[in-house]
């Protein structure tokens, strides 16, 4: 939407990263050229707005779960990620054989329950903003 139909990014990505005292979810954009930070940040806004009116569709859903299945069992490929996170399941909520657990959130995952959340947690009250903007010295450089 931001990327190929307004054209105001360059790339849109969002993470959700789990924590027991907090959890984040992030979304990071990167403006277009001649696109303001402003601008950016409204269209941003627009889109979150937009999914807590609409809700989350079953292909979005769907999408959703496949990506995350993906992502956490490609992450479970190696010895050491492994190992770390056997190790952190142990020291966050004392059971290393946790993984099903915890994967089972994301794949129990309905658009109901997601749009609940997005509800819950992505209103505009609840959100930081943090624009990371190269000074006009840094611009010129790197058009040498």
């Amino acid at each position: 939407m931001l990327v190929y139909d307004q054209q105001v990014a360059q790339d849109v990505s969002a993470v959700q990263n789990s924590g027991v005292l907090g959890s984040r979810f992030i979304v990071e954009a990167t403006a277009r050229d001649g696109v303001s930070a402003e601008k950016l940040e409204q269209a941003l806004n627009a889109a979150i707005e937009k999914l807590l009116k609409d809700g989350v569709t079953a292909d979005e859903a769907e999408r959703a779960r496949n990506g995350v299945q993906m992502s956490f069992v490609s992450g479970l490929q190696g010895v050491m990620e492994r190992a770390s996170l056997l190790n952190l399941y142990q020291a966050e909520v004392g059971r290393p054989d946790y993984v099903a657990e915890d994967l089972g959130r994301f794949t129990r995952a309905t658009p109901e329950s997601i749009t609940a959340a997005a509800r819950a947690w992505l209103r505009p009250e609840r959100r930081g903003v943090l624009w990371v903007v190269p000074a006009p010295a840094a611009a010129a450089q790197e058009q040498k």
